[in-house]
């Protein structure tokens, strides 16, 4: 029965907290904050108010299921402590449930995500408000690591992506003007060798350029840092 904004401040103090305790040595990079973004969903009570709100999966027949909530967290990569969430139905795509976190984003951040987070939207915009982005590379992009000059080393390129021709629902046509018609991008491959982890390949693309100051080595730790988290 407490009001909600005074938990969210509560959450807020306690993530700040915990990242002065746990220190930055884990969760930054080059002196930069990394924080983390990830979606999971949670069941409802089945009442008629959570039923209008938060649909249940559209497979299930009316009745035999229960009302699904989609949740979007922004975490720190240095203490795991929530910064900042959102609820929303389960027909909310995961990036524009991402857009209305970049509100909390500040400059000099940078995000860590799976692949559902490494569109072509997100690492145009989110570097023209001085953020980064690391994530997995869509399964539906398949660059061949032979045939690209831009080499930094074995298994690290820059490659040349064009705006994709087909505008998304979630963006007004003055957001999509905005939107650069290409961008730069690095993509990493690497072997993972890791208990527990079934992925043995490893493929991150990332807006993070510079091989000197962003080694290989430290973004896929990183990632591998938010996949345990």
């Amino acid at each position: 029965r407490l009001p909600v904004q005074r938990l969210e401040k509560a959450l807020q103090h306690a993530a700040t907290t915990a990242d002065q305790r746990a220190g930055s040595a884990l969760g930054s990079l080059a002196g930069r904050p990394v924080k983390a973004v990830d979606v999971t969903s949670v069941q409802l009570p089945d009442t008629q108010e959570n039923q209008s709100r938060f649909p249940q999966p559209s497979n299930q027949k009316r009745g035999c299921g229960f009302p699904v909530m989609k949740i979007i967290a922004l975490f720190s990569l240095t203490s795991g402590a929530v910064l900042h969430v959102i609820q929303e139905s389960l027909h909310w795509h995961d990036v524009r449930l991402f857009r209305r976190l970049w509100d909390f984003l500040r400059p000099n951040d940078i995000v860590v995500g799976d692949r559902a987070f490494g569109d072509y939207v997100s690492l145009a915009s989110l570097p023209q408000r001085a953020v980064d982005l690391l994530c997995r590379l869509n399964a539906g992009r398949r660059p061949d690591f032979r045939r690209y000059q831009q080499r930094h080393a074995k298994g690290d390129i820059l490659v040349l992506w064009d705006k994709t021709p087909v505008r998304p629902k979630y963006l007004t046509r003055r957001q999509w003007k905005c939107v650069p018609a290409q961008i730069t991008v690095r993509i990493l491959r690497r072997k993972v060798q890791q208990r527990g982890f079934r992925t043995r390949e490893l493929t991150l693309v990332t807006t993070l350029l510079d091989p000197v100051k962003y080694p290989a080595d430290a973004l896929f730790a990183l990632y591998l840092r938010r996949w345990r988290l």
